[in-house]
């Protein structure tokens, strides 16, 4: 992630992290555990919840993300904008899982 799509999803991610913490917890927990492969349930719980929160970005968010993507994935051809806002679920998903991981090693008392 750029940082620019840092700054422009940053607000969203911390609001998806607050928005059910017993879904964060939950997916702390999938993190301490172990799952196979980086493959966490709740993962899509907030790729749907991104999907969300990215469609009431302004347009001007919504193209700089996708303007970031293309800058950085030049190899890689999306059919439409919203293809490549639709792959932005999925990279807000990753980020948080990444955090969550982060989050779990340093929890101390469950």
């Amino acid at each position: 992630m750029t940082p620019e799509q840092r700054r422009v999803l940053g607000p969203s991610i911390k609001a998806m992290v607050r928005h059910n913490k017993h879904v964060w917890l939950e997916l702390k927990c999938q993190c301490l555990d172990g799952a196979a492969a980086g493959d966490y349930h709740w993962k899509s719980v907030y790729q749907n919840l991104a999907h969300h929160f990215i469609g009431t970005l302004s347009d001007q968010d919504k193209a700089i993300l996708v303007t970031e993507w293309r800058r950085e994935n030049m190899e890689v051809i999306s059919s439409s904008d919203e293809g490549v806002l639709t792959i932005h679920s999925a990279v807000v998903a990753g980020e948080i899982v990444r955090r969550a991981e982060i989050a779990s090693n340093r929890t101390i008392n469950w």
